[in-house]
Formats: C-alpha cells, structure tokens, sequence
C-alpha cells in the first residue's frame, strides 16, 4: 500500500521524470539524499524505473499489473467479463471508483456485444501506482441496422 508522500512522489514523476529528488526535497521538507532514498525505495518496491544517471536522471512510472483476455463473442454476458477479469484486478480502488469502472467495462463489453458483429472481444488492463488503463476492443464492424439515427456511411 501507498503512502501519502508515495502517491505525491509518483505525482511528481508524472509531471516531469526529471529533476525528481530536488522537488521531492522541496514538496516534502526533506534532504536531497532523503528524497533519492524515498525514490530509490520506490524503485525497488517496483513503482518506478530509473533510466540516465547524475543530471540526466529520469524516472517513470512502472507499471504494476497488464492483463489482457480474449472472448468469443457468441453468448457471452457482460457481467461475466467483469466478475471474471476485471473485478479482482480493481478490487483494491475505493467503492465509488470501482461502481464507475463496473458500469463503464459492462456498457463497453455490451456495446460490442450488441453492436460489432464481431467474432471475438478482447479487454485489456494496465495499472501504475497512479492509474488504471482499461481497453475494450472487437473485431467487428459495427451493426448500424440497430442504430436508431440511422446513420449510414459511404
């Protein structure tokens, strides 16, 4: 689990992977050589990469967890997407956060479902110390016979 000074540190990375520890030192009251341990702690913990050294030091954010998962499209449920990829990944977000992750994933998944015609779906998820990336993606091409604005492309 992440400190607060852990999350404002990643803040920091984020921003600009440069010049971390002087703004560290800064944002957190503590010496230069406090700040590169704190980083270098972060580092090993996995959170961060460190590429360069002296003035040209840059950090990144390493990413913690990628997943990615295929589905037939053929009598598959949303809801079985979620519960079986994506709820034990993001179960460790607040409960406002995953409520929002759950309706967005299963209109997603519904969505091709419904309208790709595609033979497969396939979903995907990308996590760091600071966010979560998710993709939903099929092989299809779209069913706008359902689409009720009628829209048509040439």
């Amino acid at each position: 689990m992440l400190s607060d000074d852990d999350r404002l540190i990643l803040r920091l990375v984020a921003e600009d992977g440069r010049q971390v520890a002087t703004r560290v030192a800064q944002q957190l009251g503590v010496t230069r050589q406090a700040a590169s341990g704190r980083l270098a702690r972060l580092k090993t913990k996995g959170w961060l990469t460190i590429s360069g050294r002296g003035a040209s030091t840059r950090y990144a954010l390493e990413m913690q967890d990628v997943q990615n998962m295929s589905y037939s499209r053929e009598n598959l449920e949303e809801d079985v997407v979620w519960r079986d990829f994506f709820a034990a990944m993001l179960a460790d977000v607040p409960d406002n956060v995953l409520q929002i992750w759950q309706y967005a994933v299963t209109e997603m998944v519904n969505n091709a479902i419904d309208h790709s015609g595609a033979e497969t779906i396939s979903v995907g998820a990308a996590r760091n110390g600071l966010d979560t990336q998710i993709y939903v993606a099929d092989d299809g091409e779209g069913d706008l016979s359902q689409d009720p604005a009628g829209a048509r492309f040439a």
